[in-house]
């Protein structure tokens, strides 16, 4: 299916760039990926994402870069396709969640600061559970391959005395187990309970991880 859309996508583009329309032209690039989303300059972001795998180690990603031309011609308007390039890298050992990110759970013990330098090797960060679907419909997946409980991308920061996620955005007291965070001293990293609830603790402990890499 990927390389199918691939071949269609550069059929399109060589089919239009033959087309010789007027001479007059104002160009602009149009990079597509999966969140549309508007830049600092005002142009459209989106990356297609067209995976498809028969295992989790099988997982490819695939972002379209789409250059566009205006041509003005006998007062219309013309949007011609000009080029496209296509890159594709895998994601060795992650797996697919459709309509939430990839994911991939490490079993070996690692203290809080080192299981987060993994993830971001990997391109990623530790997960952060930011929707009550993403809790029940992805957590549980993750969590059966853990060895206790696993680190999770919530933590207090030096000095501070509040809970943030990786990302930088508050911790709702909605994600905690009853009870915690107890706040006691030296517990300022959390894990997360079956259920996937965060109970906090050690930064040192060894523990497992879950780690999330954000389409």
């Amino acid at each position: 299916m990927s390389l199918l859309l691939v071949l269609l996508l550069l059929m399109l583009a060589a089919s239009l760039a033959s087309a010789d329309h007027c001479a007059s032209s104002v160009g602009s690039k149009l990079d597509v990926s999966v969140h549309g989303r508007k830049n600092a300059s005002g142009h459209w972001m989106i990356t297609v994402d067209t995976r498809r795998f028969t295992s989790t180690e099988n997982q490819w990603e695939l972002a379209v870069n789409v250059h566009q031309e205006r041509r003005s011609c006998d007062s219309s308007e013309i949007e011609q396709l000009v080029s496209v390039t296509t890159v594709h890298r895998p994601v060795h050992g992650y797996r697919l969640f459709e309509g939430f990110n990839c994911y991939k759970t490490y079993r070996e013990g690692k203290s809080w600061s080192d299981a987060r330098e993994q993830c971001k090797r990997d391109g990623g960060d530790l997960m952060v559970l930011e929707s009550e679907r993403e809790r029940s419909e992805v957590f549980p997946t993750m969590f059966e391959s853990v060895i206790w409980y696993p680190w999770m991308g919530v933590y207090k920061p030096e000095g501070e005395d509040r809970w943030v996620t990786v990302k930088g955005e508050p911790a709702p007291s909605s994600w905690w187990w009853p009870g915690e965070p107890d706040n006691i001293a030296g517990r300022k990293c959390a894990v997360a309970h079956r259920r996937g609830l965060l109970w906090n603790t050690d930064c040192a402990v060894l523990w497992s991880f879950i780690c999330e890499i954000p389409l």
